[in-house]
């Protein structure tokens, strides 16, 4: 059997606990370097994502127009797809062992 990290919180968690997990997780695997040597993708790149997700929840805290609301969407399932490619990435470095 295959042990595999747990994602399904990238599609129910809250906008606000998603940026809080998302950093979870960033920090474990950057904590973790001698496991995870060249995450993919990089952990700069799901930050920099990350911020702009983060930044649109704040700004339609302001403003909530459609189009706000739209961009937000469209930049958390940005994040999301970047998490769920470096749950894959941690699958194959801990070669299915979770330990």
């Amino acid at each position: 059997m295959i042990v595999k990290p747990a994602i399904s919180w990238i599609s129910t968690d809250s906008d606000g606990m998603f940026i809080n997990n998302t950093c979870v997780v960033l920090q474990a695997t950057a904590d973790n370097a001698v496991i995870y040597q060249e995450p993919a993708p990089g952990l700069p790149v799901i930050q920099a994502a990350l911020d702009v997700f983060a930044h649109d929840v704040a700004a339609r805290a302001i403003a909530s127009g459609q189009a706000d609301t739209i961009k937000k969407d469209n930049d958390r399932l940005v994040v999301a797809n970047l998490l769920r490619q470096l749950a894959c990435y941690v699958t194959v470095a801990c070669q299915g062992r979770m330990d």
